[in-house]
């Protein structure tokens, strides 16, 4: 077997499932990515926070890989299949720590 190890661009290619809230002083955003214990990034406005993550993620996981730490990657639900026969996930259930 060849295992070949992944790169930054195959780890931000995975399904990751950023949960947004407001700050509890109401004064800005908070973006969390559960599998990710140590990433968290701040924006001042909800739409901020939602456009900008990936860049924070994109650095955050370069930095585990320079250092040798490993990554956690994304849980996904179970496959629900509907009745039309296509397949669907729960995507809020993911986000769920």
């Amino acid at each position: 077997m060849n295992l070949t190890p992944m790169t930054l661009d195959d780890f931000l290619r995975l399904a990751w499932v950023p949960v947004v809230e407001p700050e509890s002083d109401g004064d800005g955003w908070r973006l969390t990515i559960p599998p990710l214990p140590d990433f968290e990034y701040y924006a001042d406005t909800e739409e901020a926070v939602k456009e900008d993550w990936r860049g924070a993620l994109r650095a955050h996981l370069q930095v585990y890989l320079l250092t040798g730490k490993a990554i956690p990657l994304p849980q996904f639900p179970e496959p629900k299949t509907e009745q039309d026969g296509s397949v669907t996930y729960d995507l809020e259930a993911a986000a769920q720590p």
